[in-house]
Order: C-alpha cells, then sequence, then structure tokens
C-alpha cells in the first residue's frame, strides 16, 4: 500500500485538497466574472454607438425632407453636422415615384462611417 504524503492530506500539513478545490473554483468563478463584465461593457458600447448613428440617420433625414420641400430643384448632395456627427447624402437613383438616398454617417467620436441606403418615397415632398 503507497503511503499518503502527511504534507499534502494531512490535517497539520501546509495544503489540504479541499482548500486547493475551493480556491480553484473561486479564482474559476472571479474569472468568469470579469470576463462577463468586459462582454457586457463592449456590448453596451456597441449599443450606445448604434443609437448615435440612427439618431444622425433620423436628423439628417427629416432636414433633407424639410430643406427639399423648400426647394423645387432637386438636391443631388447635401451635408450636415450635427452635435454627434457628420452626414452626407447622395441620392444614387432616382425615379419618378422613388429616391434611392446613401447616407455617410461619421460620428465624432469613431474613425469609420457607417453608410446607410434608404428609398424614399417622392409623395412625401408634395405636401
Amino acid at each position: 500500500m503507497k503511503r499518503l504524503s502527511r504534507f499534502i492530506m494531512g490535517s497539520s500539513g501546509f495544503i489540504l485538497l479541499h482548500v486547493l478545490f475551493i480556491i480553484a473554483i473561486l479564482f474559476l468563478i472571479v474569472t468568469g466574472s470579469i470576463f462577463s463584465y468586459r462582454n457586457e461593457v463592449y456590448i453596451t458600447d456597441t449599443q450606445v454607438e448604434h443609437i448615435q448613428v440612427e439618431s444622425l440617420f433620423q436628423m439628417a433625414r427629416l432636414k433633407y425632407v424639410e430643406e427639399q420641400m423648400e426647394y423645387k430643384e432637386i438636391l443631388q448632395a447635401v451635408t450636415y453636422d450635427f452635435p454627434n456627427g457628420h452626414v452626407e447624402i447622395t441620392i444614387s437613383h432616382f425615379t419618378e415615384t422613388y429616391r434611392k438616398l446613401q447616407f455617410n454617417i461619421q460620428p465624432f467620436n469613431q474613425d469609420y462611417a457607417f453608410s446607410i441606403n434608404h428609398l424614399i418615397h417622392n409623395d412625401i415632398f408634395q405636401q
């Protein structure tokens, strides 16, 4: 029969196995919580960014419609500066019933731009 080491297994020993097991479980829980927190922070930042881009899109669309109602000629390209970013609108396709607008949205706190294609009926400008 093998002799058990008193260093690990004895109650007067330096490290007991159940203490090592509890420490390993606690380490896994803390590490998992840290990674989960970092993931939640990243998801929250991404959602805030999407809300900013959507707000810029809605503000630019409304301003484009208002300006187009004032002018008789078709606005081919316009740019708007808002507190959260810069928006460029260009017409990529035009028919008698609709316009296909391309929005290039550049939030001020981002290094990259978002591009959104949007169809809008020409009836909205007749009101």
